[in-house]
This record gives structure tokens, sequence and C-alpha cells, in this order.
């Protein structure tokens, strides 16, 4: 099941360093139409990554996340497509036309399914607001990404066309954190596309370097909630077993 407050208290941990963020990169080299900032956009140009286990749309810029925003994502029966893609197409006040029957349209306003603003990433598919902001959190689209109204606005005055969007399934996330630390989220198989054990588990921590220093029982027992809340883990680094020796003939 979806956990509203959880997505809220990641969402606020990440958004706290934004208005620091912002207030440092808005001196003279952070100005969007100077050589230098355009000569920073090239080296490490801003790009979205979204979650569709977690319904979380990370925005990145300079390598750092950001911005975190509650996403709806498409359903069981409708997905949303997974892989690498750019924004191809920007527009504020869509109008909406019906997939089933194409001379049905609505125009931009509150009966718009689209809300304000659209950012197409290809297909059918893309970014945008809704009228239907209780759907938000949850996995209920044609497989577009919906956000609340405010928060796509947002989004569209901070990206261009070209910016990276990569859409990926991971319902375990890892967060090291320094001192020993790893956050880890645990979000529900909404899509049923991949199923953890705390062998599955371990081993995603050995790729970043770490060793859980939990019990097995414990990793079944944040597994079976799967709340997506942040669950603190005691770590240690990872050390690969030893290759047994050849045996000499």
């Amino acid at each position: 099941m979806y956990n509203l407050e959880a997505a809220k208290q990641q969402e606020a941990a990440i958004n706290a360093n934004w208005d620091a963020w912002e207030k440092v990169k808005s001196h003279e080299q952070f100005i969007v139409r100077t050589a230098a900032y355009s000569k920073l956009l090239a080296a490490q140009p801003p790009r979205i990554e979204i979650n569709l286990a977690s319904r979380l749309l990370s925005l990145y810029m300079e390598g750092h996340r950001v911005r975190l925003y509650p996403v709806a994502v498409g359903s069981a029966s409708t997905p949303s497509p997974t892989g690498e893609f750019t924004i191809v197409y920007k527009e504020v006040n869509p109008v909406w036309v019906n997939p089933k029957k194409k001379e049905v349209k609505v125009p931009s306003g509150h009966a718009n399914p689209l809300g304000y603003r659209w950012m197409g990433i290809g297909g059918n598919y893309g970014i945008h607001g809704t009228n239907m902001p209780w759907s938000i959190g949850h996995s209920v689209s044609n497989g577009c990404i919906r956000m609340h109204e405010e928060d796509v606005e947002e989004l569209f005055s901070l990206v261009n066309r070209d910016t990276l969007v990569k859409i990926y399934y991971d319902r375990l996330v890892l967060e090291p954190q320094g001192n020993d630390l790893v956050n880890c989220y645990i979000y529900e198989d909404h899509y049923g596309w991949e199923d953890l054990d705390s062998q599955k588990v371990r081993q995603k921590f050995a790729e970043i370097g770490y060793t859980p220093m939990v019990s097995d029982a414990e990793i079944n027992s944040h597994i079976e909630s799967s709340d997506g809340q942040l669950w603190p883990v005691k770590v240690t680094k990872y050390v690969a077993p030893a290759t047994p020796p050849a045996v000499q003939k």
C-alpha cells in the first residue's frame, strides 16, 4: 500500500536543501543566459529520474538531486514505459485528445485531465499536471506521469527540451549516508515485476559496497510490509568471499 506520510517525509528531506542550493547557485555563474552556465549545463545537464515502484520523480542538477515530487504512474494493465527518453515537446495549456476517440477533445481548463503543463517524452507518453490530484501516489494512469499542478509548473520552468528522462522500476532504494549507515526504502510490487527476498536485498547492498548488519528475519519483515518507510540500516564495508585456492593435481 502506498504510504503517503513516508513519501512526504522523503520528499521533505530532499526539498529542505532546495532553498540553500538555489541561494548558492543564484549568483552570476548560475544565470541561465551566461556562457559560463551554458558550459556547465553542457557538462552536467539537468536530468529527470522516475521510479515507478516508489511513484517519485527526482530532478538532478549538476549531479545533485535537488527536487523530489510524488507522481501517479500507469496502472498495472497500462504500465508506464521504462527506459531512457528525452523531453521532445513542452506545452502550456495543452488540449487533451481522447486516445480512444480522437474526435473528442478537451481544451485547457479545469476539465482537462492534463492540467496546464505537458512535457512529451515520445509517442502518447508525457509528464503533465492533472485535474485529479487524489490520484497522485497511485498507479492509475494510461502510462503517463501525473503531477500536482504546482509541482509540474515548477518542473516545467526548470527543464528544457532534450532533458534526459530515465524511467525505471526499483522496489529497493538504498541511499548511503556515511557513518556506516544506509537509508533503505522498500516499496510494494504493484506491477508484479520485482520479487524480493533477503538474499536479493543483501546482494543489492553488496553491489554498492556494503553488508547490512541485520538478520534475514528483519529484512523479510520489511519486505512483507513494503510500505516505503525510511529504514536506517547499519552497515559494514562489503568484503567479497575469498576464492578457494586451485586444487593441485
